[in-house]
């Protein structure tokens, strides 16, 4: 953020950047836990689709 803008917006642009700071460290975080939980996600979205492909298989 340019300096001109901090002295126009004074503590709001403090606020501004301390929530910016919180959104990026809650997105670090999130992030970390997504690298974890995406395989498992996807493990169990694929056998959903699995599960359906079959039972429209069995169905025709």
């Amino acid at each position: 953020m340019s300096e001109e803008l901090k002295e126009l917006l004074g503590s709001k642009a403090d606020a501004f950047e301390a929530n910016q700071e919180l959104v990026q460290s809650a997105i670090a975080v999130c992030g970390g836990k997504l690298s974890v939980l995406l395989p498992a996600l996807l493990c169990l979205i694929g056998d959903d689709s699995a599960k359906k492909k079959a039972a429209s298989k069995k169905k025709s």
